[in-house]
């Protein structure tokens, strides 16, 4: 099973870590290409230049980011990409009703 994880801040580059040394991490994707490349380095983990490209390449996609605007982007972009049989978690700091209408 690959395992994508988006958004490498304070928490999500944490998140990242456990699962890339757990072996469990295929690909992370964050905004900041530079932070992404950072976080790759020494890391048997792919960098995604895109979001979309992340959603096609994993069946499970973790998402850690840092407010409720940064969730709908992301989601809000998935439009074009299939997302039948794949699961996400979502783990940023987001109200409730922005979980609920993205899980819609």
């Amino acid at each position: 099973m690959k395992v994508g994880l988006i958004g490498l801040g304070i928490i999500g580059s944490r998140v990242a870590a456990n699962l890339a040394e757990a072996g469990s991490l295929h690909t992370v994707y964050n905004r900041t290409l530079a932070k992404g490349e950072a976080f790759r380095a020494g890391r048997e983990v792919h960098l995604s230049e895109t979001i979309q490209e992340l959603v096609r390449e994993c069946e499970v996609i973790v998402t850690v980011l840092s407010d409720d605007d940064a969730v709908q982007d992301v989601y809000g972009g998935l439009s074009s990409v299939a997302v039948e049989g794949k699961t996400f978690v979502e783990m940023s700091t987001i109200a409730p009703s922005t979980s609920a209408g993205i899980a819609a």
